[in-house]
């Protein structure tokens, strides 16, 4: 049997393993129905295993949504507003103080983010936007962040929600 022969019955028996093993997982992606459960099972949830220390706010979000098989939909619903804002505060385009600071309490709320560690992301997203040069005066985005973050202190602070005063 010649080299491509091999080689092509090779691929044929991989992607039917693949098949296989597609057909037959019985893991799938969770459909939470609702805010409700979508809720009940992120407070069940451990928190991300990874370090989150280097990571933006964006990269925060997205991760933790990926890791436990969340959708887009599902995270817009939970929050009341449009996935286009979810798809907006996931990716690197936008820096968080451009959001308002209602939705990113709703966002704390949902993904159970505590004050200290919602301003080390969000300054791990200054310092990216930076360095990146998608920002050019870092003491005036500094200062829209801090701004911003006190906004969003505010906001969880008028919610009664616990862990977010210093």
């Amino acid at each position: 049997m010649a080299y491509r022969e091999k080689n092509d019955d090779l691929i044929s028996e991989i992607l039917a393993e693949l098949y296989l093993r597609h057909i037959t997982h019985k893991t799938k992606s969770p459909h939470f129905g609702d805010a409700k459960n979508l809720l009940a099972f992120l407070r069940k949830s451990p928190p991300p295993q990874r370090d989150t220390r280097d990571l933006t706010l964006s990269s925060y979000f997205r991760l933790t949504r990926t890791d436990n098989q969340i959708s887009l939909g599902e995270i817009a619903a939970a929050i009341g507003t449009d996935v286009s804002e979810v798809i907006k505060l996931e990716s690197n385009t936008s820096l968080p103080w451009e959001s308002e600071p209602q939705l990113m309490a709703d966002l704390a709320c949902l993904y159970q983010i505590d004050l200290p560690t919602l301003r080390m992301l969000s300054s791990n997203s200054l310092n990216i936007a930076y360095f990146s040069e998608r920002i050019k005066n870092r003491e005036q985005a500094t200062e829209s962040m801090a701004q911003w973050l006190v906004a969003v202190q505010g906001e969880l602070k008028s919610r009664g929600a616990s862990g977010f005063s210093e």
